[in-house]
């Protein structure tokens, strides 16, 4: 269901893309995979993307106790970071998205000095 749900709100953001930025949250909602396709998706429409969602409590510390968090990469600061957003102690999903106003890719690569990047191929 996680899936259908963060397609209902990336379809809502490229029929009606926000001026400056907005920030959509789902709770109770579980995206489980490749949020990366739904990011792509918001970019092909011109729109910058930061996608993040938590899976139910699943991790505890490795020497045992309460499932603190679930299990996704950098699992507790993403955890920490839905939970303050969601209205329910659960799971959820947050949308931030934004028609950029600059494009600071092309300097970044400049930067970078010919060094292989993130999306090249």
């Amino acid at each position: 269901m996680g899936y259908l749900v963060v397609n209902a709100i990336v379809e809502a953001q490229l029929a009606d893309p926000p001026s400056t930025a907005r920030l959509v949250v789902a709770g109770r909602t579980f995206p489980t995979g490749v949020l990366g396709y739904w990011a792509r998706k918001l970019a092909a429409g011109g729109l910058l993307a930061v996608l993040t969602a938590t899976s139910p409590r699943r991790l505890g510390h490795p020497d045992g106790g309460t499932k603190l968090a679930g299990t996704n990469s950098l699992a507790v600061g993403l955890q920490l970071l839905v939970d303050t957003l969601t209205p329910d102690d659960g799971f959820g999903a947050v949308l931030l998205v934004a028609s950029p106003l600059a494009d600071p890719v092309p300097a970044f690569r400049e930067l970078a000095a010919g060094a292989r990047l993130p999306g090249d191929r």
